[in-house]
């Protein structure tokens, strides 16, 4: 089986195929002859005719594994991030708009905690992009801006915990002290 295709998008492309197989007529064959151009297609169209699938431009492109890593929030509060507290853990967050890391990044999370300890830690949840990829033997680096309230050193965790055992996989601790 031939196919001549004039016009063809992935969508169409995969339609055609699919309907050879299922009517049982087959492997299909499809001929482009890339000496014979139909169009010609602008210059200036660069980057126009992208699409975003699967979260590339918002997490792709420069491999973050951190879903708004921004604190971008709007009324229901800050987007992807979650609240975490475990037994008797209180805490509140929300958005602040005056104190940031810098000029150009004036968002930041504030997280209020009230109560916890080791055995009842109180965080923040990020999930990624459908969780974060975690392979063996890799190295995850990263980096994150915080201040506190108090003058006394206050123990600050990262963790890649997983989803379903709620197991750490991976974990840092960084002292965070005084308010500047």
């Amino acid at each position: 089986m031939h196919y001549r295709i004039i016009r063809v998008s992935t969508a169409s492309l995969v339609a055609v195929f699919a309907a050879a197989i299922l009517h049982g007529q087959g492997p299909a064959t499809l001929n482009i002859d890339v000496n014979q151009p139909k169009a010609a297609v602008s210059p200036t169209l660069y980057g126009l005719m992208t699409e975003e699938i699967n979260y590339s431009y918002d997490g792709g492109l420069y491999a973050e594994s951190i879903r708004n890593r921004t604190f971008r929030s709007d009324w229901s509060g800050i987007l992807n991030w979650f609240l975490f507290e475990k037994g008797s853990a209180s805490a509140k967050f929300a958005a602040d708009n005056k104190e940031g890391p810098s000029e150009a990044l004036h968002n930041s999370a504030r997280l209020e905690v009230t109560r916890a300890d080791a055995k009842n830690p109180v965080g923040l949840l990020n999930e990624g992009y459908w969780g974060i990829a975690v392979r063996p033997n890799t190295r995850f680096t990263g980096s994150f801006y915080a201040k506190s309230n108090s003058d006394a050193a206050l123990p600050v965790t990262v963790a890649l915990v997983a989803d379903q055992s709620g197991q750490v996989l991976a974990s840092a601790s960084v002292p965070v002290t005084g308010t500047g």
